[in-house]
């Protein structure tokens, strides 16, 4: 597998959903699970510096969630050329939404090992303000967006023309940056079509929302 041949560390948690929907506090939505898992892994490189994963116990400079309905397509690419496309200063690389009626899909996320990533996904998990999106599309994602908008990663912003030409498929440029934060373009990490790491079943930049 592609894992395998680059040597990555990987993680997966395949419990049942009973357990699952118990560690979620029996409300949320089920993929609000990654908001979990994603600070149990930033909590252990922050405790020891290193997480287990499948192979060994190794220290890691990013976390890379990948949803379960996403496969890796092009096996001659690295993450390693994901995280370059953000800079020094990137402590999340997110690609944008396949529809314009959201800005980022979180069905891939390349997470920097830093206080900043603690503090947003702790927050994501533990906020009284993010409970309204606990069953409320798009769930997770959502709140993701609110938490980036309050905490000056204003994304449209760096944008001429704002969000009506956000999206690479609009105008867009196809890399957007702001001091903590790389969107890149949705056809690296989240589309069949030139993709890298594609959801499944993914529908076209215009089509309806993928659920």
């Amino acid at each position: 597998t592609h894992i395998v041949r680059r040597r990555y560390g990987w993680v997966c948690d395949a419990i049942p959903l009973e357990e699952m929907t118990a560690q979620l506090g029996g409300a949320a939505f089920g993929s609000w699970y990654k908001v979990l898992m994603i600070n149990r892994l930033l909590d252990e490189l922050a405790r020891s510096g290193a997480v287990r994963t499948d192979t060994e116990t190794a220290p890691y400079t990013h976390l890379m969630w990948i949803d379960a309905d996403a496969v890796v397509v092009d096996h001659s690419k690295r993450v390693e050329e994901l995280i370059a496309l953000g800079g020094h200063s990137a402590q999340l690389v997110v690609a944008e939404d396949m529809t314009p009626c959201c800005l980022l899909n979180a069905g891939v996320l390349i997470i920097r090992n830093s206080a900043w990533s603690r503090a947003l996904w702790s927050e994501l998990w533990t906020a009284q303000w993010a409970k309204r999106y606990l069953d409320t599309p798009f769930y997770e994602q959502t709140a993701l967006i609110r938490w980036l908008q309050a905490h000056c990663e204003d994304i449209c912003a760096a944008v001429p023309g704002g969000e009506a030409s956000f999206h690479s498929y609009r105008g867009g440029p196809a890399v957007k940056r702001t001091k903590h934060l790389c969107v890149v373009g949705h056809e690296l990490l989240n589309t069949n079509q030139q993709a890298v790491w594609p959801a499944a079943g993914a529908s076209e930049p215009d089509g309806d929302a993928p659920q």
